[in-house]
């Protein structure tokens, strides 16, 4: 693993990105997920396993298997990136750690890698290629940011400037307190998804994020906007 800084935030990058030249389609969708392992998301590990495998097996599945490209952001105190790659690659492990919660940098990592607005971001470098690229950031968190060197009012304009480009940010609200800070950074109420987090809710909720981004990549296709990500 390599360090890397973004504005001050220190993460692990665990993966690379596929190569742009490796990119065969004239469009593709690429889903960025940033999900919660601080403590207090313990008692979900096993049914967040299962149901992560069950999102994977689901996009395999489909017809968009090969338009959709899936990054992974992990983070209680620190933060582990996993960048753009098939579905298959997507790691399926899930394990709380003994941390706090650096949601708002994590939200920042997970922004900057997939649009940062002066062209690393992947999303730009695929579009500059010639591949007509729609994107989201899907966040999973249960609650208050504690452990961040970026603020709320960061993370806002980190938000902002995703929706800005037609890139849809949705957030997997564990309870009442992360409904408000979805809230709290911009997150617009359509793409807000309250869950009780039951294993059963989660298998439900990641059967919603993987028709909503196949939904999503032929929307890539077409060049249709969308709004809404649960749209399906």
């Amino acid at each position: 693993m390599s360090e890397n800084v973004f504005a001050g935030i220190d993460f692990e990058t665990v993966a690379p990105h596929i190569p742009t030249d490796d990119v065969e389609n004239d469009h593709m969708f690429l889903m960025s997920i940033a999900r919660d392992r601080s403590p207090s998301m313990s008692s979900f590990q096993g049914a967040m396993k299962k149901s992560t495998q069950e999102f994977i097996d689901s996009i395999k599945q489909s017809k968009s298997d090969d338009e959709i490209l899936v990054a992974l952001t992990e983070f209680d105190s620190r933060i582990d990136y996993y960048d753009f790659n098939p579905v298959d690659d997507m790691p399926t492990n899930y394990r709380t750690d003994a941390g706090m919660t650096a949601l708002f940098d994590a939200i920042i990592v997970a922004q900057k890698h997939l649009f940062d607005g002066s062209g690393n971001g992947y999303l730009e470098q695929l579009n500059a290629s010639g591949v007509r690229t729609r994107g989201a950031l899907v966040i999973f968190s249960d609650g208050q940011d504690n452990d961040s060197r970026a603020s709320a009012s960061d993370a806002r304009k980190a938000v902002e400037l995703l929706k800005k480009q037609e890139i849809l940010v949705a957030f997997i609200a564990f309870g009442d307190p992360a409904k408000g800070i979805a809230d709290q950074i911009g997150v617009d109420p359509q793409n807000v998804l309250e869950t009780a987090a039951t294993a059963s809710d989660l298998r439900e909720i990641w059967g919603i994020i993987s028709k909503s981004a196949v939904s999503a990549s032929k929307n890539a296709a077409t060049g249709t906007s969308q709004s809404t990500f649960f749209s399906v």
